[in-house]
């Protein structure tokens, strides 16, 4: 190779090719520091996994929707995918979902055999009996499970074209809000009483046990249904009602406590006559016609007039 004289260099002659030009000096070898050369880059394995996670990490720019078709790439149902991945493993469940038995919606709200595949694909037991309620433990006081309502859901939940799951449930939320009210209920007669034997203390002062006790008589010769009528009601928790039996009691017998059987509850006939005739005088209709309601119990009570005038020994 020619030596580079540079500016010193002689012109090319004329007509002539010009020189080509001379070749740069070769380079020093790269050093370190410490004098030694360095040793070609290594690739670590966190870098490695570095990069496969960023392969596999969810494309947030989406951009495979951009290798797509334009129809595609903008079509709204593939904007909830942002990998590929995710796109394929759709279609899998979609397919899957496809392959199942499928029973359309019916349209005719008159067509009950279609219905009737509707509520069988649902689910629904192949007849009201199939049915089966779990009962619950325990209940509120004063509510009892009711076999003939339990025989009414099963027929209404089949109608309805309950599943077995669907049916107990609505049995379940029905009855806790039964028993709610329940507890509410007892909670509030607990209250009238205590406050209805609050006012019958002030009202009757040292007679209070005597005079609820002859109430409690007269209540008790009522009839069963009449009975049952003012316990469900609430009369039976009244004052006022109270104080008419125990009222009513003491006009018709002179009572004003009850008194143990086969003791004389008065003792002089005269009084007990006058009763009679009063007692007659107000229940006549009851006493002469026998299929007035309270024909019986006049009759017994006059009975028992009588035999305290008549069977009942009277003092010396």
């Amino acid at each position: 190779m020619p030596p580079d004289d540079g500016l010193l260099a002689e012109p090319p002659a004329p007509g002539g090719a010009p020189p080509p030009p001379a070749a740069p000096p070769p380079a020093a070898p790269p050093t370190t520091s410490s004098g030694s050369p360095p040793q070609p880059p290594t690739t670590s394995s966190a870098t490695t996994s570095s990069a496969v996670a960023d392969k596999l990490a969810p494309d947030a720019t989406k951009a495979f929707l951009a290798t797509l078709p334009k129809d595609l790439a903008e079509n709204p149902s593939l904007s909830r995918y942002s990998t590929p991945e995710s796109l394929a493993r759709a279609y899998v469940n979609l397919e899957r979902t496809l392959g199942q038995e499928k029973v359309p919606i019916p349209k005719d709200p008159n067509d009950q055999e279609a219905w009737d595949r509707y509520y069988t694909a649902g689910g629904r037991p192949p007849e009201p009996q199939a049915y089966s309620f779990v009962k619950p433990d325990k209940l509120p006081d004063g509510m009892v499970w009711d076999e003939n309502m339990e025989g009414w859901w099963r027929g209404a939940a089949f109608e309805s074209g309950l599943s077995q799951r669907q049916a107990q449930k609505l049995v379940d939320q029905y009855r806790d809000r039964y028993a709610a009210q329940m507890d509410l209920q007892n909670t509030q007669v607990g209250h009238d009483i205590v406050k209805g034997k609050a006012e019958l203390q002030r009202d009757w002062g040292s007679e209070f046990e005597a005079r609820r006790a002859l109430a409690r008589a007269a209540f008790l010769e009522m009839p069963p249904e009449i009975q049952e009528s003012a316990r469900t009601s609430g009369l039976a928790r009244m004052p006022s009602f109270v104080k008419y039996l125990y009222a009513t009691k003491a006009a018709v017998t002179g009572e004003r406590s009850p008194h143990p059987p086969g003791a004389p509850a008065d003792s002089d006939p005269q009084a007990i006559k006058d009763r009679i005739a009063s007692f007659r005088s107000t229940y006549d209709v009851a006493l002469k016609d026998a299929s007035h309601p309270e024909h019986d119990l006049r009759l017994r009570e006059l009975t028992e007039l009588h035999n305290r005038l008549f069977v009942e020994p009277q003092p010396a």
